[in-house]
Parts: structure tokens; sequence; C-alpha cells
């Protein structure tokens, strides 16, 4: 549901009806506004029209006075009687009948100043004269209206005393016309709430008359409003209507009629667009993406896009269908090439663990199939890069693949894995074993000179085989176990064939074990430094001692042969070192106290001699006990210059120039240069153990004396190591060497330890064998 409201479909036909809502909303408030305006108008136009019909009632009244008032004005006996002031003029003309005719409450005689001579008031039930209080009550009105008459007759529309007023004003003339006015005739009609109401009645509109313009009305309600009359002085009287509207009711009415109108309106429209969009557009791409959707969860699966016609979803798919042929070319090309090594053109990875895959189906389902993995490195091909170029190294690749691949057989899977790492992967019978001829095969084809390079070069290769019986092995695991044996291969001499053993992995898990310990008992200080003193015979004095490192492990100490070169290999020799050095060091003026004159030897390992900053750091450690540089000696393996290493030759001068003393560690057991090693500042030579037990146990001594004569010839102490028995003792003695270390006169010891021995010692000219002092690690070679 939340995908179908998430997609195009729901987003089109929601855009769509929020677009026909908007359009229908605009539709309905323009066509309100509309019809509202229009009834409006018609409202108002149909107010106006009765306010129109009732200012000509009140107009037709006005004129009606006039008339009256006119023809009253022009008698001859009215102008003698404002000459003699006839009382019976009067009563006899003015009755109640005839101001009832006349529709005039109140007639007046006035004088051409502006003086009242006589007057009759009709709105009692006789006519009677007007007396001065009613006088004075429209004095002022008469007074503000007849400056403006001038000779003019004039009837209009007052406001006096809070009541509007009909005013009737004509010159009283003769019919001669040479005789002037004698003065004004008015005739007033009040229009009270009465009269009001009558006129009301009779023309069946309700109006009211004001003093001044109306307020506007509410906005519920209509009114029409319109001056009465003639405006000759500032008084003025104002018809208005104020009603509500009559169609109200209908106007509502016809709103919802309208808004039902707009609903259906968007409705049908809203259906009709769905459907049209529906078959035109959103079902076809709703096949366009669900072709997609396969297509990106198939990647082989062939997609084509339907074509109807010649509109612009036709071009679309058109282009798709171009561009998923394209796609499908390519995707062929990468799925082969990304499998396939592009310098030998073999298989790689990828594509080993792909097969690895269906063969380990295959030998599950066949017990009598085995799988088997050989992994090849070259040896030594490094050189061929450093001294011919990798140009030459990648046609010697090229060459190597091929003749691997030659000597596989047909259902052999022949890869390489990069650099200088090949692999076969075998489906052979248990009982075959075919995999060992084959490596056997493989190690005769590359040994072959290689005579298509610029120079004929000859190389070999170690090989390590792995099997998984059944598919009980994954990809990973075989591959680690034929790595295994390919490294067991190479350690044996090279050019060797190895097969795995589960000893291998034992061994591996043990070094990574002891790796990872050792990282954290530096780390933690948690090490030790021993000491093996080293004697002058036969007076038995202690000359040096030699610091050794010593590590305490839970199961006990751990030997040094094991995790010595376990912090070579992983790169912890310099941590290391650096640590004994300056905790030997440090030591040192604490056995000086009980030792006078006693040296301290330490052993560098190659790695440490190539740090920039080794000289300034042992100085600096030793300047801080404030003993002479010549205290310490620095012990250094005879291979370390098997090779001409400038780097290594270059410390070693540099250390001596600095002050120390150099020994040369092990000689005898490896190779190095005779002339080097005259030229190398040394002071002595330490001779290993394996030429003093032969001094027991086959009873020869030529190496010994020889080099014994070497260090005499060259000016060098020579330091016999491992000396464990009184025979051997004084068989060195008879051969001339007096500086001896081993068991036979102490094993290496805590500092603690060692100031007791030194102690026990002092003045004991022929030392005895030390028992074992605590726990002690079991006896290993010195160093």
């Amino acid at each position: 549901m939340l995908k179908y409201l998430r997609g195009l479909r729901a987003r089109t036909f929601g855009y769509l009806f929020l677009l026909g809502l908007v359009a229908a909303l605009a539709g309905y408030g323009m066509s309100s506004a509309l019809l509202q305006r229009s009834l409006h108008d018609y409202e108002q136009r149909h107010i106006q029209a009765q306010l129109q019909q009732l200012w000509l009632t009140f107009e037709s009244r006005r004129q009606t006075l006039s008339s009256h008032s006119q023809d009253y004005a022009l008698w001859d006996e009215t102008y003698d009687f404002m000459l003699s002031g006839d009382p019976a003029y009067l009563r006899r003309n003015f009755t109640a009948g005839v101001l009832a005719n006349l529709a005039a409450d109140q007639v007046l005689f006035i004088q051409a100043d502006g003086r009242l001579l006589t007057g009759l008031d009709g709105r009692g039930p006789t006519p009677r004269r007007l007396d001065s209080g009613a006088w004075r009550a429209l004095a002022p009105l008469v007074a503000r209206y007849l400056p403006h008459l001038s000779a003019q007759k004039a009837t209009l529309y007052g406001w006096h005393n809070g009541e509007p007023l009909l005013l009737a004003f004509h010159p009283v003339r003769n019919t001669d016309a040479d005789r002037p006015s004698r003065g004004w005739l008015l005739f007033v009609q009040h229009l009270d709430a009465t009269r009001q109401q009558r006129i009301a009645s009779l023309v069946k509109l309700p109006f009211t008359l004001a003093e001044h313009p109306p307020s506007p009305p509410g906005a519920t309600l209509l009114q029409a409003s319109r001056r009465l009359g003639e405006r000759p002085g500032e008084a003025e009287v104002h018809l208005s209507i104020t009603r509500p509207p009559l169609l109200a009711k209908q106007l509502a009415d016809a709103r919802w009629l309208l808004l039902g109108n707009s609903a259906l309106v968007l409705l049908v429209s809203l259906l009709v667009a769905a459907v049209l969009f529906e078959r035109l557009i959103l079902r076809r791409l709703s096949l366009f993406a669900n072709l997609a959707d396969r297509r990106r969860q198939d990647h082989g699966m062939a997609v084509h896009f339907p074509v109807r016609g010649d509109d612009e979803l036709d071009r679309l798919a058109r282009s798709l269908n171009a561009l998923m042929g394209e796609v499908s070319q390519v995707e062929q090309h990468l799925h082969h090439e990304i499998r396939r090594d592009s310098l030998t053109r073999l298989g790689n990875r990828t594509f080993l663990h792909e097969q690895m895959q269906l063969y380990r189906q295959l030998v599950a389902q066949n017990p009598e199939l085995e799988l088997a993995l050989l992994l090849i490195d070259l040896d030594g091909f490094k050189l061929i890069n450093d001294s011919l170029g990798h140009g030459v190294g990648d046609q010697a690749l090229t060459i190597i693949g091929e003749r691997i691949r030659h000597a596989a057989r047909g259902t052999d899977i022949t890869v390489r894995l990069g650099g200088d790492e090949f692999a076969v992967l075998c489906l052979q019978s248990v009982q075959e074993r075919g995999a060992e001829r084959l490596a056997s095969r493989i190690l005769e084809q590359v040994a072959l000179p290689l005579d298509k390079l610029p120079v004929q070069v000859t190389i070999s290769c170690s090989i390590g085989i792995a099997y998984s019986q059944q598919g009980a092995l994954a990809a990973d695991e075989l591959i680690s176990h034929a790595d295994l044996a390919m490294y067991e291969a190479k350690h044996r001499g090279k050019g060797r064939i190895c097969r795995y053993s589960e000893r291998m992995q034992v061994q591996v898990n043990q070094r990574m074990r002891i790796e990872q310990q050792l990282r954290s008992a530096i780390a933690a200080g948690q090490l030790e430094v021993w000491f093996q003193p080293i004697v002058r015979q036969p007076g038995g004095e202690i000359v040096m001692v030699e610091a050794l490192a010593r590590w305490p492990t839970a199961e006990g100490y751990c030997p040094p042969d094991q995790f010595i070169p376990v912090a070579e290999e992983a790169g912890l020799i310099g941590a290391l070192g650096a640590w004994v050095a300056q905790a030997a060091i440090s030591a040192l003026p604490r056995l000086r106290r009980q030792c006078p004159g006693l040296h301290l030897n330490i052993n560098l390992s190659v790695l440490q001699l190539l740090e920039e900053d080794l000289v300034g750091r042992l100085t600096a450690m030793l300047d801080q006990t404030g003993l002479p540089r010549q205290a310490l000696h620095l012990e250094l393996t005879e291979s370390l210059f098997a090779h001409d290493n400038g780097v290594m030759q270059r410390r070693v001068l540099e250390l001596a120039n600095a002050g120390f003393e150099l020994h040369l560690d092990d000689f005898g057991t490896g190779y190095s240069s005779l002339g080097r090693l005259q030229s190398l500042p040394m002071s002595a030579l330490k001779l290993d153990r394996c030429f003093v037990q032969q001094l027991e146990a086959e009873d020869d001594e030529r190496m010994v004396r020889s080099i014994l004569s070497l260090g005499s010839q060259l000016g060098m102490q020579v330091i016999a190591e491992g000396v464990e028995t009184l025979a051997q003792r004084e068989r060195l003695l008879a051969l001339g060497c007096t500086l001896m270390q081993g068991f036979l006169f102490a094993r290496p010891m805590p500092e603690a330890a060692l100031t007791a021995w030194l102690a026990q010692q002092a003045g004991v000219t022929r030392p005895e064998p030390l028992p074992a002092l605590g726990p002690q690690p079991q006896p290993q070679p010195e160093g």
C-alpha cells in the first residue's frame, strides 16, 4: 500500500486532484462573486426603482400643493384681502373641507416685508386663526427661505423642529399684471408620522425621511436615498429606503447549487483525466518500471520495452531498447573481463572463487572426488623487476602463466592471483593424488630458462598444496591452507613442493598469539631485563654483563628464540630493543657500585641499526647516568655484514665514533667478508656456542683455534659463549681464550639476583656453577 502511495500513479492522481480542486474552488469563488454581484446589482436597481416610485409620490404631492396654492394666490379676492384684511374672506374660502382637499395643515398670509398678516391652522376639528406661538415657531423658517424666493414661486421640503414640512410659497398678485405683489401665500403641510404611514400604506413601501443623508447600512441591508424637492436654501429633506435583500435565500441556494455543480464537474474532470492519464501514460510507464525492476533483479534477463506507435513514449522505448542492447554487450564484456587477469589472460581471484563454489558442490555430491589447490609463488621475482624493469617482468609473468596453463589438465582451473602468485584448482579422485604430479610438472616447466626475454633468465617457484574432501573447506580457508604450505616450501629452501598440514596452522596461530600478546606486553611494560655475567679466567673476574630480554607469561617465561624472531618480523624489535636498553643502562650505575669497572653488553638488530636516531638515543641514555660511553658494548650479529649495506656500515662507524665498544656476535655461524670485517671498528668477537660444544663432543678445536688466531691478528678480544662444563673451560684456557660466558659461571638472572650473586662472588677466586635462583626459564642459548 505504501509503495503504491509513493508511486507515480498516486502522485499523478494526487496532483490532478489538487489541480482540479484548486480550479473548482477558483471557479466556485469567481462564479459565486459574479452571482452575488449580479444579484446585488439587481437588488440595487429594484430598490432604486422603488425609491423612484416613492419619490414620484412625494413629487405628486408637491405638485398638487403647488397648483392649489397658485390658484389661491392669483385670485383677485386674495389680493384684495391682502389690502383690506376682510375676516370674512378666511371663513368663506378656507373651511375645514377646503384645507382637507388642499392637504394643507396651515395657511399663512405674509406681507412683502416678511411680517405675518394672518393665518389659519387646520390641524384641529375646525380651522382657527394662527396664534402668535405658532407663528413664532414658523417665523425662522419663513425668514430663511423668503430671501431666496425673489418674485418666484417655490414648493419645497424643509425641516423644522425635528419634523419634515412641505412648503408652497406663491406671490399674491392681482390679474392686473401692472399691480405689484402684495406678499406671499404659504401653504404648509406637516409630514408627521401619521401622514408618512398613510403614504407608506398607499405605495406599499416603507420609507424614512431625514434632515441629513442617512449613514450606510450594515452588510446585510440594502439602502437607497434621494433628496426631496428643490433646494433654494440650506434646509433639505432626504427620502430613503432600507430593507434586507429580497434574494438572500435565493443567493444561498444558488451558492449551494453552484458548489454542487463545481464538485460534480471536478469529479467528472478527474475521472476523465485519470482515465486518459492511465491509458495513455501511466499504464505504459508502469510497464516500463516493472521491466526495469525485473532487469535490476535479474541482470541476465533480456528486457524489451514495447513500442506501439511513434509518440514520445514509443521513442523513449526505442532508446531504452537500444541502450539495453548496449548495456547487455558491455555486461557480457565486463563479466568476462572482471574474471580474467589483464596481463596473462588467465582467470583471476574472482574467477577462482566462483569455480571453487561450483567444484565444492560437485565434491559434496560425489564422495570419491576431492578438491586440490596449488598455490605457486615465484622465488626472487622482485629481482627481475628491479634489475630488468617491470616491462620485462610482465613478459616473464606472461610466459610463466602460459607454461603453467599448458602443464595443467583440461579440467584444471589456472588463475593468476596477483603479483607473482598463481594458482591451479584441481578436481581429482581421492585415490589419484594427481596434484603432486601436476606440481612437479609445473616446477619443471617454470624452472626452464626464459629465453624470450632480452636477457636469458632462470627462475624457480615454491608450491603449496591444500586439499578439501567433500567440499568441507570454504574458498578462503582452502586458499589460506595452500598459502601456508607455500610459505613452508619457501622456508625449507625455495624451489620446493610442500603439502599443508595442521602443524602449519598451529604454528601460524601461535605466532599470531605471540605477536598480539607481545605488543600488549611491550605497551604495558611487562617485559623484564635479565643479566648474564661474562667472566675473565682463570681468576674469575667479572668484567661484563649481557642484558637479555625475558617475557613472563601466565604459562611461564616465553623462550627468547620464540618471541625475538616474532618481534623482528612484526616490526616490534625497535620498541623492544629501546626498552631493554633503557632498563639495562638505568641499572648499570647500581651494578657498578658493587662491581666497579663493570661493562654492559646490549644486542642490536638490523632494524635498530636502520633507525636514524639510534646513536642520539643511546648517547642520551648513557650520558644521563654519568658513565663513560666505553662502559656500553653493543653486540652486532655477523649476518648484518653479509651484504654491502652502506646504511648499516655508516651507522656502525657512527656508533664507534660516539665512543661505544662494538662486538661481533655469533661469529663463525654466518658469512661475512673478512676484508669488510677488517675495516669495521670491532673490539671483540663472540665465539658461538656451537664451536664450544665441538671442543668436548667432537674433540675438534680447529674452528676455535682459527677464530682465536683471527681475533689475535685483528687485535680483537674473543668471548666464548655457552660454556657449560669444566672441560670446555679448560680447553678454552689452553687455547688462549680467557673471556667466557655460560651456565658454568652463571645463568641469566634479574637485577636483584645478580646483585646477590655479585655479593656472593666478592673475594671468590675460583667460581663455581650457580644453582637456580627462584623461577627460571628453561635453559636456552644465551642471547
